[in-house]
């Protein structure tokens, strides 16, 4: 495996480092770099690059104390707090680039684009005491296949929300009532989610959970997610 050159990285310092002889669209390392630097700054930490080197592409990064309600973040005072924030912005961005998290990031998919785009063989992270492949062809191939089952999974579940809606539209919906910390919620039949019974507005005075319920009601939506259901009739059945 070729090694990068040496960076002789301070404590507040890391690089990327693309195993590739073919070079990285800018716009497309503009992207990737963006979203790494969105998830460091959700540890605190504000990135400013450095230095890129030659060879296989390395992209150094010095990492800046986030500073709220200023423009410009400040040097780290101390080697160990360089460490733990350099650390924990490392950490973070590790993660947001794994497909195991359950949860494809923008990072991630920007990240698998840029392997399979542009025959990157893997990406690393290094910093002054380690190196850390957080990308690389299977990783790639994963990311990929995970975002085409997210996709599938949000379309199916906008398809239940509009067919859901057109049920309540036109009639009854039957399906339990069931209590979670306190709150009741309302699974309907053949949907595989809860919706929080809002009482405040609902007309009938009592609902048990553990029953289940036909009901004539309206349901209240937020960026296209089930949101609540207000009740204008219950019956058990």
């Amino acid at each position: 495996m070729a090694l990068p050159t040496e960076l002789h990285l301070n404590p507040d310092e890391f690089a990327f480092y693309f195993d590739t002889r073919r070079g990285i669209e800018a716009k497309e390392l503009g992207l990737f770099l963006q979203r790494v630097a969105t998830v460091a700054r959700r540890e605190g930490a504000e990135l400013q690059i450095i230095g890129i080197r030659e060879g296989s592409l390395q992209v150094v990064i010095k990492t800046l104390k986030a500073m709220k309600g200023e423009f410009a973040a400040n040097p780290i005072k101390t080697t160990a707090a360089s460490v733990a924030l350099t650390g924990a912005a490392v950490a973070a961005i590790s993660h947001a680039m794994s497909p195991s998290t359950g949860n494809v990031t923008p990072l991630a998919k920007a990240g698998a684009e840029i392997v399979e785009r542009h025959h990157v063989k893997r990406i690393e992270i290094i910093t002054k005491d380690s190196r850390i492949t957080v990308m690389d062809e299977l990783t790639a191939r994963d990311i990929k296949n995970s975002a085409k089952d997210d996709h599938r999974a949000r379309r199916h579940y906008s398809d239940d929300i509009g067919n859901l809606r057109k049920i309540v539209q036109h009639g009854a919906v039957t399906g339990y009532v069931t209590d979670i910390d306190g709150e009741l919620h309302f699974r309907p039949d053949g949907f595989r989610f809860l919706i929080p019974i809002n009482q405040d507005n609902s007309k009938v005075s009592k609902i048990y959970p553990g029953l289940r319920y036909s009901v004539h009601s309206d349901l209240i939506t937020r960026n296209g997610q089930p949101d609540s259901l207000v009740i204008h009739h219950a019956f058990p059945i």
